[in-house]
């Protein structure tokens, strides 16, 4: 989906990462090539810690390296102090649960639950479950990712916690058939995609579907439009 593309943007072109000695250096002192962190001064493998600020010197960012590779807890930090991204860098790439926090909801930082997005990386790439989440804590969608694109069973609820819609996703687009429910957790419509993810067919009550052009996103932002 755009909003998680969006945020692994996001995640890799923030400042540079570092360290598991007392090193300490500001991420505008190392230069990343090929995901490898030098010290822009020595030109030599960085180990140490990096952190970014904000003007009022509020942290922003911080992560470390080992011999050049971002390893460990990479997280950065909205403007007042809350946390954004919290992440794991192992061998310079991003692995295991990656969570992100809304601004909103930063103060439930210690819960996973409380976050608007939870996704999972293997090596850098997009890889395993993961779930976003509504400003009230409730899931919003769920999917799993295969080798960095959305594949298998993708889920949509409305922000009281009914699903919206249940179909499947191949390679980030919708697939066969898809079903989406009314309030009262009864089947509205019924819509049929085609190998290019468009709509192709429908049944049931879908005035919102437009054949050969409604795609999964349209589903996607149907279900904010009821909230």
């Amino acid at each position: 989906m755009v909003m998680i593309r969006v945020l692994v943007v996001l995640i890799f072109s923030l400042p540079p990462v570092v360290a598991f000695s007392q090193t300490w250096i500001d991420f505008d002192d190392v230069v990343i090539i090929d995901d490898t962190v030098f010290n822009k001064k020595t030109g030599e493998y960085y180990s140490g810690l990096i952190t970014d600020h904000y003007d009022d010197e509020t942290l922003k960012l911080k992560v470390r390296c080992s011999n050049g590779l971002r390893t460990g807890k990479f997280e950065t930090f909205y403007s007042d102090g809350t946390k954004h991204i919290v992440a794991n860098f192992e061998n310079g790439k991003l692995n295991g649960t990656s969570y992100s926090y809304s601004m909103e909801n930063a103060w439930n930082q210690g819960d996973p639950h409380h976050c608007y997005l939870k996704q999972n990386f293997k090596e850098g790439i997009l890889h395993g479950p993961y779930e976003s989440y509504y400003s009230n804590g409730n899931i919003w969608q769920q999917g799993t990712y295969v080798a960095g694109e959305e594949t298998g069973e993708h889920k949509i609820f409305r922000n009281n916690g009914n699903l919206f819609a249940f179909g499947f996703v191949s390679n980030g687009l919708a697939m066969y058939e898809w079903i989406i429910f009314d309030e009262d957790k009864e089947i509205e419509c019924k819509v049929y995609f085609n190998n290019e993810g468009k709509a192709r067919s429908s049944e049931g009550n879908c005035d919102r579907v437009f054949i050969g052009s409604t795609d999964i996103d349209d589903v996607i932002r149907w279900s904010l439009e009821l909230n």
